[in-house]
């Protein structure tokens, strides 16, 4: 008789979610998925490619040579004494992870759209798979530079110290990871209902890229501009964390006084800001594609 009757019907009632509301419960019942995401991003990066992995080391290595001989030879671009080669790769040491987390991050939507859309799981875990993907190659490129400060220091004679600033580095790791997600959370939101800004992300990496000082040392660009607009350097947050990677390595960098505040502030006010569009978008933008 018991079996005859009908099971009752439960409906659960819930408020709406929180723009902040980040579903972290959620995380360690999805960790299997997260590592296989972190395996999927790093194989497709060099999958159908002849040199594979090897890429994760000219890449930094190219990009060097190739700003020593237009900035360091033809323009004479001074590198505050430093080896021309090795201030440029440690400019680029802090720059490709975020470069890399913000590329990957500013197409998560659209590149996830096709399990998005049929499985339930914590939408961040995408783009945390991301930053997790991007470390290793980060890692890598930490060796390549080694060997090279290593290099200059045996062989040309240079003397280097790494100064106590290299606590810091785990600290410098997690703000361009916040500044990356922040920055490709609203791009890749704004993408979906506005195709136009797909086609200007490439543009917007190189105006950033020379507004942070890679190629060239803040102590430049500061005898250049007036002191009433120095201002305008706070609003950089990656004037930051290059410098500090110059100062950690190779113990030349110049860090005003209220930059590494300002540098936080902006990071922490755009992740959120991205943050809360992206979970806002999420819910809906299954419907614009």
């Amino acid at each position: 008789m018991d079996s005859l009757t009908p099971s009752k019907q439960v409906t659960i009632l819930k408020p709406n979610r929180s723009l902040f509301d980040l579903e972290l419960q959620g995380f360690f019942h999805y960790r299997d998925l997260l590592f296989l995401l972190v395996r999927r991003d790093f194989v497709a990066k060099f999958k159908q490619t002849v040199l594979g992995p090897l890429w994760l080391v000219l890449q930094p290595l190219l990009g060097s040579v190739v700003f020593t001989l237009i900035f360091g030879v033809v323009a004479g671009m001074p590198t505050d004494g430093l080896p021309t080669f090795l201030f440029y790769l440690c400019g680029q040491l802090g720059w490709n992870y975020f470069a890399h987390t913000y590329g990957s991050s500013s197409g998560i939507l659209q590149q996830n759209a096709s399990i998005f859309g049929k499985v339930y799981f914590p939408r961040l875990i995408p783009p945390i798979s991301v930053c997790i993907s991007n470390l290793i190659t980060y890692v890598v490129q930490v060796f390549v530079f080694a060997g090279f400060w290593i290099y200059f220091q045996s062989v040309d004679g240079y003397h280097f110290h790494i100064t106590p600033w290299l606590a810091f580095l785990p600290l410098l790791l997690l703000q361009k990871a916040l500044l990356a997600m922040g920055l490709g959370f609203l791009m890749s939101s704004l993408t979906v209902k506005y195709r136009d800004f797909g086609h200007i992300g490439g543009f917007i990496m190189q105006f950033m890229m020379y507004c942070t000082p890679i190629i060239y040392p803040l102590s430049l660009l500061l005898d250049k501009i007036p002191k009433t607009f120095e201002w305008v350097i706070h609003l950089n947050p990656l004037v930051y964390i290059i410098e500090m990677y110059r100062l950690m390595f190779l113990g030349t960098g110049t860090i005003p006084a209220l930059l590494p505040f300002t540098s936080w502030a902006i990071t922490l006010l755009l992740f959120l800001a991205g943050l809360m569009v992206f979970n806002k978008v999420q819910r809906t933008y299954v419907d614009y594609l």
